[in-house]
């Protein structure tokens, strides 16, 4: 096998001027050399074009190697082949463009306001479309439920604690700004708290997570 250490280019070129050259190389060893390369590589650009020429040495072995059909078709190597390749490429880049032109005329509409008319079933009736669809049923009546909001929720619960705030001058634990344990006190509290510690009208600490939450007037907001 020749020389590992020389690049695969000059190889290729070896192969191209000498073509049995390429039997008494070991492919396999080659393409794992270059994968383990590749592998290493911090920058891929600088191996990308090894890629192709080391599937191009592989390919060249295979073809001397394996009986090709009789009918297959040569490299290209007058001029006439390359300008019929470039006349073929032409076309299929103008034929592309065609049929992208056709399926943007087909999948596009243009937007409408009216609605589509429905199509009526002739001789259609509910008692027949009922028959026809014995498990569909209407849904249950359900009572509709109101929830009366109040005035100013928020509102409300910052000037509580703001009144709070203002007859204690000892830090006050969150829990002790609660009616209750419900989730409504509960969320009303903690966002009364988030706004006004937002306005820097109080202080929040905690020492460590899951422990109480303290929170002072803050007197440089008086000030």
């Amino acid at each position: 096998m020749a020389d590992i250490a020389q690049t695969i280019n000059d190889l290729a070129d070896q192969v191209r001027r000498h073509p049995e050259l390429v039997l008494s190389l070991e492919v396999l060893g080659l393409v794992r050399h270059y994968q383990a390369r590749w592998k290493e590589a911090h920058d891929l650009l600088d191996v990308t074009d090894e890629v192709p020429v080391t599937a191009w040495v592989v390919r060249r072995k295979s073809d001397m190697l394996l009986p090709r059909p009789a009918n297959q078709d040569e490299e290209v190597t007058d001029q006439s082949q390359a300008e019929d390749s470039a006349f073929w490429l032409s076309w299929a880049v103008t034929a592309l463009q065609d049929r992208f032109q056709v399926a943007e005329q087909t999948h596009w509409r243009p937007p409408t306001i009216a609605p589509n008319r429905v199509t009526e079933v002739k001789d259609a009736t509910v008692w027949k479309l009922a028959w026809s669809w014995p498990k569909v049923k209407p849904p249950a009546n359900r009572p509709v439920q109101i929830i009366h909001p109040e005035p100013d929720p928020i509102g409300d619960r910052l000037r509580r604690i703001r009144a709070h705030l203002q007859r204690v001058s000892a830090p006050v634990a969150l829990t002790a700004l609660m009616n209750s344990n419900a989730a409504l006190e509960t969320v009303l509290t903690f966002s009364a708290v988030i706004q006004l510690w937002h306005q820097d009208e109080i202080d929040v600490s905690q020492i460590a997570p899951f422990q109480p939450v303290w929170i002072v007037r803050n007197s440089r907001h008086d000030a």
